[in-house]
């Protein structure tokens, strides 16, 4: 009868490596063992205070460098802060790359029918049949519509050195919300409408076949291609035509001359403010076709939240080196990024990986002692853990 506790009120086992003391059916005053010694769980939650961002609420379990989304669609790769607030993500903008990847989308014209079949593009003067207007389309890029463009350009390759000068060639794009592929038909190239935004090249001379570097890249047309994703009816499913014409001459790879070293559009963009950051599956897409960022994210939409198994990293704590191991649904370019406790990226990297099993050796590190979050990323997938660096 002098026994007035209950079971299940608080009590002290006299223990100082337990937690949560209780007393028991039987009466008996016991705890539970602390899971973090030297660090400590205020709140029972079974998150040690030194990476629970909240050790005094125990709703709280998400831990420091666990992924979350900011509900920005321009940042990647956020994590929960020391605050529990979700940040540090990357807001480098998207890009899509595209190929030309059919024998009608590209094509010369001097005044009578297109020539779809050429197996070079002479910009812009052919030395047998004079000034002609080139066509190049694009398909696959996935840009949505009303996205910010910060930068486009278009990567040629050389096929031939022949360089006449002064070279001079003005860049616009077809003013369609959906650009079709080119006709063997008159004027099928130049009677297209140009957009108003346009761009002037004056290209240094090509002096190796099969260079293709800053001397074969177009200036910035990335007013072009925003004037193009702006229109009303332009979708993230659309093709992107842009036209050339001018004086002079230099020669460049098309598609009938090598696929592989035919026109490549690059477009780097923000998302419009309140776009959801997942790309629409594009419907369009040629097979073949040599795609960017967003027909890998098309690819990440139909295939969900699984895309990535949960990393693994070994050895944990590390030194020099780590190996990451996990299994992916898709293939194509992720992005590996390391992040220190203070949000301080410390590696950052593009990694090509495969269907299946990958193991990535990340070496030559040299980050001092402490813990790192790791995370594999697209922008619309992601995995993390956490590793720690630890010399001997």
């Amino acid at each position: 009868p002098n026994v007035t506790t209950q079971p299940g009120a608080p009590c002290d086992d006299g223990n100082a490596a337990t937690i949560n003391d209780a007393y028991d059916l039987a009466c008996n005053c016991v705890g539970v063992l602390n899971s973090c010694p030297n660090v400590g769980d205020m709140d029972g939650d079974g998150i040690c205070a030194d990476v629970d961002c909240d050790d005094n609420d125990p709703n709280i379990t998400f831990q420091q460098g666990d992924a979350c989304d900011d509900g920005n669609p321009n940042t990647v790769g956020e994590t929960i802060q020391g605050d529990c607030s979700c940040g540090g993500g990357s807001s480098t903008p998207t890009t899509s790359c595209s190929r030309i990847n059919s024998s009608s989308d590209d094509a010369e014209q001097q005044g009578g029918p297109a020539d779809l079949t050429s197996s070079d593009l002479e910009l812009a003067t052919d030395p047998s049949l004079g000034i002609q207007t080139i066509g190049m389309r694009f398909n696959g890029l996935n840009i949505p519509q009303g996205a910010v463009i910060t930068n486009a350009y278009i990567q040629f390759t050389v096929d031939e050195t022949a360089n006449d000068n002064p070279c001079l060639i003005n860049i616009y794009g077809q003013a369609a919300d959906n650009a079709g592929t080119f006709l063997a038909a008159s004027a099928n190239i130049s009677s297209r409408p140009r957009t108003n935004a346009a761009a002037s090249w004056s290209p240094q001379a090509w002096l190796s076949i099969g260079d293709a570097g800053v001397a074969q890249q177009t200036p910035d047309i990335s007013s072009i291609i925003q004037e193009i994703v702006n229109r009303n009816g332009y979708t993230s499913a659309s093709s992107i035509a842009i036209i050339m014409d001018g004086t002079g001459r230099r020669t460049a790879e098309s598609f009938n001359g090598s696929p592989t070293q035919a026109p490549e559009l690059c477009v780097s963009y923000l998302y419009a403010p309140g776009a959801n950051r997942q790309a629409p599956t594009n419907t369009t897409m040629a097979a073949g076709a040599e795609v960017g960022q967003a027909a890998m994210n098309s690819f990440l939409e139909a295939a969900g939240e699984d895309a990535f198994s949960p990393i693994s990293i070994h050895p944990n704590p590390a030194n020099d080196q780590l190996m990451v191991t996990f299994t992916s649904m898709m293939e194509g370019k992720v992005q590996i990024q390391a992040r220190s406790l203070n949000g301080q990226v410390v590696i950052n990297r593009m990694q090509e990986i495969g269907k299946g099993k990958n193991t990535i050796m990340l070496d030559g590190l040299s980050l001092p002692d402490g813990l790192y979050f790791l995370q594999i990323f697209t922008s619309d997938a992601l995995q993390s853990a956490k590793f720690i660096i630890q010399k001997d």
